[in-house]
């Protein structure tokens, strides 16, 4: 009986010692935040200030960035690999359309790349690239649409350079070319 009473009693104590998943979460996502705030305190001195005030990052002010030992420390000792650091510049400024970087988005940015990608995150991937590709396909098709109802205008039917099947639509059209 006491085997049992004590067993019980150990069992409930290991639970209670394992930390809460609510605690885990939100202790990581004050990580990442003090990280962020490491890394905006970092890079400040190179951030340059545009008319509104906002501090943004360019390509040379971040080259200079990453040759400092003190940025790729702190990346590396808090797991943050960026194997490289240019490319990884770079689709960020694409991403936003500029040439240069807000200081909170790079800061974020930097944090996301914390270890290795999740599953949800290649499935995210795929899925912004599928929405991409029906997007594009669907302006395609458009396009070809009005090409064909211009050329239809401008151009005499007998002097053609493609022969569009009156039957088909423009998308079956598009799709053989």
């Amino acid at each position: 009986v006491w085997n049992i009473v004590t067993s019980s009693f150990v069992e409930k104590a290991l639970k209670l010692a394992q930390p809460d998943v609510d605690m885990l979460i939100l202790e990581q996502q004050l990580q990442d935040f003090e990280d962020c705030r490491m890394l905006a305190t970092l890079f400040k001195k190179m951030l340059l200030t545009d008319e509104q005030g906002r501090e943004h990052l360019g390509l040379e002010e971040f080259r200079k960035l990453v040759e400092t030992d003190e940025f790729r420390s702190y990346l590396q000792t808090r797991g943050i690999d960026i194997k490289n650091a240019e490319t990884f510049f770079k689709m960020l400024v694409e991403l936003q359309g500029e040439e240069t970087i807000d200081a909170h988005t790079f800061a974020n940015a930097c944090v996301r790349m914390k270890g290795a990608a999740t599953s949800i995150d290649l499935q995210t991937v795929m899925f912004t690239t599928h929405l991409m590709n029906k997007e594009q396909r669907r302006a395609f098709q458009n396009l070809f649409s009005r090409l064909v109802r211009i050329e239809s205008v401008v151009i005499p039917e007998d002097h053609l350079a493609f022969d569009y099947p009156a039957s088909e639509d423009s998308q079956d059209a598009a799709e053989r070319l």
